[in-house]
């Protein structure tokens, strides 16, 4: 769809030629630019619109059935954040996949009031209008969009300039611009940590963290030892302040910029991050630092009487990886602690024990699982299926 296509990847090569010469057919006339962006997008997802967007309102409110596919994975979306209908899990590239869903359908709506000079950036909005009216009635009418789908326009980051302007987003320009070495040498700290610091301001100034992710992304192999310490050392400090780092780190830095030593950077990293979960309640980092020491098969004793009390955080996932964290290192009192919460669910409605679907299938025997009304979990487990498999 040429007309209006959303570009949501990375631009290289002839992509990236394409795009601009697209952005210049777009410029042409032009005398203002919008640029706007959606307001906490992942956390402020519906998952009730997934099925709007698939099915459309009426149809999704009138069949609620899990046998409409718009409605099987509004339900396991909520699965994924213990039954909550609002935000996404930050990271997982699935979360990529429903918002782009939901926000392509929004595309679609603009398109269909007649505005096709506009492209979208994960969350990031660029139109190029003829006079400050229209520019004004773009932003109406995508604030009115968004709205259908109970996601709402970032004021603070909405505005109307004048042109000429920029070609692509700044901060996609600066970091793709930046140099990092010069006939296939190694790149040595002095130069990782300017790409960095370029990208900490930029995250900064944007208030977004598409940009910390995208920078570690684009960080090339070729680095010297001193280099990659630093870039291994700068990931891990960030995804504890940041968490949502957390599920880019073993791909694109612990197994891109391995070097001598790098283990116990890693098990300090998972401590910490932990630790902040702890803190901060908030079970998804507790849950990536528990799949990080599984793979690297790292224990942690001075966390264990911890973990006793993260159990009551009702969380599915942390529960789970616990289980498994007791099974590979054999805590003695973790994996019986999770056993009687697992357990203590047989007191709560169908509805809620769908919310812990997958500690109940690790936990309880197909007799068990029978007789709770989950047939189907009791199949798949007499067939030995395996969900988790470290």
């Amino acid at each position: 769809m040429e007309g209006n296509r959303v570009f949501h990847m990375n631009y290289k090569g002839k992509d990236r030629d394409a795009i601009e010469e697209r952005d210049l057919r777009r410029m042409a006339g032009a005398q203002y630019v919008v640029r706007a962006d959606i307001s906490a997008c992942y956390p402020s997802i519906y998952t009730h619109s997934i099925p709007w967007a698939i099915h459309g309102k009426t149809k999704a409110k009138q069949n609620r059935s899990l046998t409409l596919p718009g409605n099987l994975l509004d339900s396991v979306t909520q699965g994924t954040r213990d039954g909550q209908t609002n935000g996404l899990l930050i990271g997982p590239d699935t979360s990529s996949v429903i918002s782009e869903i939901i926000l392509t359908k929004i595309d679609a709506m603009m398109q269909s009031r007649g505005y096709r000079r506009f492209s979208r950036y994960i969350d990031d909005y660029t139109f190029y209008a003829r006079t400050h009216q229209e520019a004004e009635q773009f932003i109406h009418q995508l604030g009115l969009s968004l709205r259908e789908y109970e996601l709402v326009l970032n004021e603070r980051k909405t505005s109307i300039l004048p042109m000429p302007r920029t070609i692509e987003t700044n901060w996609i320009r600066e970091l793709q611009s930046f140099s990092f070495s010069n006939s296939g040498q190694l790149v040595d700290r002095k130069t990782v940590r300017a790409f960095l610091d370029l990208a900490l301001g930029l995250s900064a100034e944007r208030g977004s963290y598409s940009v910390l992710n995208y920078a570690f992304k684009t960080i090339p192999n070729n680095l010297t030892d001193p280099a990659k310490r630093f870039v291994v050392l700068q990931a891990v400090n960030l995804a504890v302040l940041y968490p949502y780092l957390a599920p880019i780190l073993n791909e694109y830095v612990f197994q891109r910029h391995r070097f001598t030593g790098i283990r116990p950077i890693i098990h300090a990293f998972i401590v910490r991050l932990i630790r902040a979960g702890i803190q901060k309640i908030y079970p998804d980092a507790i849950a990536h630092g528990l799949y990080y020491s599984l793979i690297y098969r790292m224990r942690l004793p001075s966390l264990e009487t911890e973990f006793l009390n993260v159990v009551d955080m009702g969380d599915c996932m942390t529960s789970v990886l616990l289980l498994e964290y007791a099974r590979w290192f054999r805590a003695p009192k973790i994996g019986p602690r999770v056993r009687r919460f697992a357990d203590s669910l047989r007191t709560l409605e169908r509805r809620e024990k769908d919310r812990y679907w997958l500690l109940i299938y690790q936990v309880w025997d197909p007799n068990t699982l029978n007789g709770e009304g989950q047939r189907y979990l009791a199949q798949l487990k007499r067939a030995s299926f395996q969900f988790v498999d470290f």
